[in-house]
């Protein structure tokens, strides 16, 4: 099945070669007549990879640059696209673990850490299964995968208490149990489903652990309960969606918007907190409660990562966009990449005494929920004053926060051609689902051109500001990922929506239509 002059390998071989400590592979995925892979005999269609070359390795594993790409324009630069890795299922992680001393969870952490930044969620991944391929054990897999990544950060947030401290294991088995619980609270929609919420996991798992990692990022020196606390926020930020916008809901007085009524209140977003803040405050948690929010602080710390960072993701209201964007500017000088609690502006003493940040605070008017949340007393504001004064360097911290989990949010428009269209496929048939209930017009017409819109005024923008967060390297994969998807689409969207509508037309498996979607062509480049 191999060509004349040429080195094949399967799928764990690649992989395996990602990983090599000293020699970066360059490896390209075989594709014949725009079909990838080979039917193999007694195997059946198997994603194979031409091995073109090697070198001395100059970086890890997770930073190769040899990867897939589009045809190039004046002004964009071929992205991050690489193909097949995947992370190791759970009896993969267990054989691994057993032989490399690692426990099973800290063996599929790794998987997920070392997992490149487009790679994150991929159509042939375990951890994000196809919906047609969603059963228990596929379930499990997410939960566990899911589950590691919770106790890296809080045994990390633990430990970071003090020398003697640690996770206590009651603790920890209960970190496993709160993830299901919570996997229970999503509905069984096409787009904002419990696969979306692990990929958000995943992602911002990168984007912490990237930041967390780099001696200069901007949680280098933070308390690491933040960092749990994104990927909490993560993990629920879409609890309990209905797979209807804030607007439908409105508009058909839905139980969720009458309990919500408040104009300020985007309503599915702090449904998903009240979800989850209900379940962790359960008896049953009590221990688990107990190692995440020990003391007052970890509470202030903790509720208002969440709200800032799960609010924020009501990105259709136009007027919580803006006031984010104006947070940004704001808070942008001096350098958003100094240490954030020493800026210069800070160090002046400045604070809000001219009103200038005061207005820009997004947790004003959800003060009285983020205490209440959390079970604080009504002294608290008397009693940490500090932690709820509006400052530049509090500002700060918290667009770092909004926009971390907006980037994991819509990561996989920063990621693989492959993963983009996947989910933008998932959300062209939760928006087409409720036109059929007669809820939405049809989008089916205007979904090329909505995406060019979408990525041009809000996905590079967002982009292009987050990546003033991490390193040169790091952020500008982020950038080029949502340029190099433009790219794409401006070239095969209008191909690619004819075959998600036909496909959902005539009840195509979402596999048969990404297939279509996937093999459209275009060149790679070295």
């Amino acid at each position: 099945t191999s060509a004349k002059m040429k080195i094949q390998c399967s799928e764990l071989t690649y992989r395996l070669l990602l990983d090599a400590p000293s020699r970066s592979f360059k490896l390209e995925r075989r594709v014949d007549n725009g079909v990838a892979g080979i039917e193999v005999k007694g195997k059946g269609h198997q994603t194979t990879y031409w091995i073109a070359g090697a070198k001395l390795r100059s970086s890890s594993p997770a930073d190769s640059k040899f990867v897939d790409s589009y045809p190039p324009t004046k002004d964009v630069e071929s992205p991050e696209n690489v193909y097949g890795s995947r992370m190791p299922n759970l009896t993969e992680v267990s054989k691994s673990s057993h032989s490399s001393g690692l426990s099973s969870s800290s063996a599929t952490f790794h998987s997920a850490i070392t997992q490149p930044w487009s790679m994150i969620g991929q159509a042939d991944s375990p951890t994000v299964p196809t919906l047609e391929a969603m059963d228990d054990a596929d379930a499990d897999g997410i939960i566990e995968c899911v589950s590691s990544v919770l106790e890296h950060h809080l045994e990390k947030s633990v430990k970071a208490r003090g020398a003697s401290k640690k996770l206590d294991d009651l603790a920890r088995s209960k970190i496993r149990n709160l993830v299901a619980e919570v996997s229970t609270t999503y509905s069984d929609v096409p787009f904002h489903n419990f696969q979306h919420a692990a990929h958000v996991v995943l992602s911002m798992n990168k984007l912490v652990h990237t930041l967390q990692t780099d001696p200069q990022g901007s949680l280098a020196d933070a308390d690491p309960i933040i960092g749990f606390s994104l990927v909490f926020s993560a993990l629920i930020h879409d609890a309990g969606h209905t797979g209807m916008s804030n607007k439908i809901l409105e508009e058909q007085d839905h139980p969720l918007a009458l309990r919500y009524g408040d104009v300020n209140t985007p309503i599915a977003e702090k449904h998903s907190i009240d979800l989850a803040l209900d379940i962790l405050f359960k008896d049953e948690y009590n221990a688990l409660r107990f190692a995440i929010l020990p003391g007052v602080l970890d509470k202030v710390h903790f509720s208002k990562v969440l709200f800032q960072s799960v609010l924020v993701t009501d990105i259709a209201t136009s007027d919580r966009v803006k006031q984010g964007i104006r947070r940004f500017e704001v808070a942008a000088g001096p350098s958003l990449n100094d240490e954030l609690c020493k800026c210069a502006v800070c160090r002046k003493g400045e604070e809000n005494t001219d009103g200038t940040y005061a207005g820009l605070c997004p947790l004003a008017c959800h003060l009285e929920d983020v205490m209440q949340g959390v079970k604080l007393g009504e002294d608290v504001v008397e009693r940490f004053p500090k932690e709820f004064n509006v400052t530049h360097c509090g500002l700060k911290r918290c667009v770092l926060n909004e926009h971390l989990m907006l980037s994991a949010d819509v990561s996989h428009t920063m990621q693989s051609w492959e993963n983009y269209v996947k989910w933008n496929f998932r959300l062209y048939k939760e928006i087409m689902a409720c036109h059929q209930k007669n809820l939405c017009p049809d989008p089916t017409g205007g979904w090329f051109k909505g995406e060019i819109g979408f990525f041009s005024f809000y996905i590079i923008p967002l982009a292009k500001r987050a990546q003033l967060f991490f390193d040169k390297e790091f952020g500008h994969a982020l950038v080029q990922g949502a340029k190099g998807n433009l790219v794409l689409w401006q070239e095969h969207g209008e191909k690619a929506a004819e075959f998600m509508a036909q496909g959902l037309k005539n009840g195509e498996s979402e596999a048969s239509v990404l297939e279509k979607i996937y093999a459209l062509p275009y060149k790679k480049l070295l």
